[in-house]
C-alpha cells in the first residue's frame, strides 16, 4: 500500500502543473490517476481478505489472485499509456520509476502468493466430500459459477423479475443447484420501450456500492447497435450486464489513439 500510496502523490503532483503537459500527455496522467485510485482500492480489499482470516478459502484465495492480477494490470496500463503518448523525458523519468519498482513488487507478491496457495488448494482437491456434506443451494458470484453448454448462467431471481427477464430474452434460466442471485432487472432499448434508452444510462441509474449479499443488479440489453461509450465507475459494484448476443447487442464508436487518445481511453466499454 505504501508504493501505490507513493505513486499516486507522485501522479496528482504533475497534474498540479497540468498546464505544463501536452493534451495527450494531460490525457495519459489522468489514466494514471484513475487506475492508481482503482489499485488502492483493490489492495484495501486484498489486505480486508488476508487480514480476516487465518485460513482462506478457495474462494477467498481466487479473489485475492484475482485482485493482484488486475492491479498488475492496471500498472501496465498506466505505464503503456505514459511511454505512447508522454515525450517529455522529465515525465516519464519522474512517473515511470515509481510505477516500474511498484510493479515488480507486485509481480514479487503474485508470484509468492501463488506458489503458497496452489499446493494447498491441490491437497484439498484430493480429498473426497461426503454428498450429504455438500450444501443443497449456493449463491455464488459470477466467477464461481459453472457456465451451460451454450453459454447459460445459472441465475436465481424473484419470480415476478424471472417472468420478466425470460420474457425479455426469450430463455428460460437454467436450473441449477450453484447459482448467481440476481436482485433486480432493468432492460435497455433503442426505442424507448425499455427502462432506459441507453446503456450509459442504466449504469448511471445502477445502486451505488451494491452488496453481493443481496444480490446482482442486472442490466439487460436488447438487440442493437448502441454507439455509446460505456464506463462503469469503481463505485457501481455487483453490477451484470447480458445482451441479446454476438452480432445481436453490439457497442461500437470510432475513438482511436490515431485521434489524440489513450488506448485506455479509446476502449467502447470500460471499467
Amino acid at each position: 500500500m505504501k508504493e501505490q500510496t507513493l505513486q499516486h502523490k507522485v501522479i496528482i503532483a504533475y497534474l498540479a502543473h497540468k498546464s505544463n503537459l501536452s493534451a495527450t500527455a494531460l490525457l495519459a496522467v489522468l489514466d494514471c490517476q484513475l487506475l492508481s485510485e482503482l489499485n488502492i482500492d483493490i489492495l484495501t480489499a486484498a489486505e480486508t481478505t488476508l487480514n480476516d482470516t487465518d485460513k482462506l478459502l478457495d474462494r477467498q484465495a481466487d479473489e485475492v489472485h484475482t485482485l493482484l492480477s488486475a492491479l498488475i494490470t492496471n500498472q501496465h496500463t498506466c505505464s503503456d499509456g505514459l511511454h505512447a503518448t508522454v515525450s517529455a523525458w522529465s515525465i516519464k523519468n519522474g512517473l515511470s520509476v515509481p510505477i516500474h519498482n511498484s510493479t515488480k513488487r507486485y509481480d514479487v507478491s503474485l508470484a509468492l502468493f501463488k506458489q503458497a496457495w496452489e499446493p494447498h488448494r491441490k491437497n484439498r482437491n484430493h480429498r473426497v466430500v461426503s454428498p450429504s456434506k455438500l450444501p443443497r443451494r449456493k449463491t455464488l458470484l459470477l466467477n464461481q459459477v459453472t457456465v451451460g453448454r451454450d453459454g447459460e448462467v445459472p441465475l436465481r431471481m424473484p419470480g415476478p423479475k424471472r417472468e420478466l427477464f425470460e420474457r425479455w430474452s426469450g430463455r428460460r434460466l437454467l436450473q441449477a443447484t450453484d447459482t448467481v442471485l440476481v436482485n433486480d432487472v432493468v432492460r435497455v432499448r433503442q426505442d424507448g420501450s425499455g427502462n432506459f434508452a441507453t446503456i450509459t444510462d442504466a449504469v448511471k441509474s445502477a445502486p451505488v456500492d451494491h452488496d453481493a449479499n443481496t444480490g446482482y443488479h442486472l442490466i439487460y440489453v436488447a438487440a442493437g447497435v448502441y454507439e455509446e461509450y460505456v464506463v462503469i465507475p469503481k463505485h457501481k459494484k455487483h453490477l451484470m450486464m447480458v445482451g441479446d448476443g454476438i452480432n445481436q447487442t453490439v457497442i461500437t464508436g470510432n475513438h482511436s489513439v490515431g485521434d489524440g487518445r489513450t488506448t485506455f481511453n479509446s476502449s467502447t466499454f470500460g471499467t
